[in-house]
């Protein structure tokens, strides 16, 4: 490695000048170093650092579940809401072909609202 004293602009011992400046190259290099090290040994600082982005990402990934999950719900309000729509018309279909099946019902719910009346005048 070949530093500023050994490359002097006179070619033999460098100046006062060259030699001052090598020393504040060499002290900010160090000054470097030393903060790289300091906030290696920031455990505490770290520790948050690595916090706050891993509850920014669980936040992130909460909301992404939230979006997905009210989509599937929408997507599944609308299948059901269609398959009632379907189940009602075929019964009513089934109703219409078959009307002694409704009538019986009917018939049976007069049976028990007059014994309901009955038994309460007893």
């Amino acid at each position: 490695m070949t530093t500023q004293s050994e490359q002097s602009s006179n070619g033999g011992t460098p100046t006062r000048e060259e030699i001052e400046a090598e020393i504040e190259a060499t002290r900010a290099q160090l000054g470097e170093t030393v903060d790289a090290l300091a906030q290696r040994m920031d455990v505490k600082t770290r520790m948050r650092n690595k916090a706050a982005d891993t509850t920014t990402r669980v936040k992130a990934k909460a909301a992404d579940t939230t979006t997905v999950v009210k989509t599937r719900a929408a997507d599944t309000s609308t299948v059901v809401k269609n398959r009632a729509i379907e189940t009602k018309d075929e019964a009513a279909a089934q109703a219409q072909a078959n009307p002694a099946i409704p009538a019986g019902a009917l018939v049976a719910l007069i049976v028990v609202v007059g014994l309901v009346i009955w038994r309460r005048r007893a």
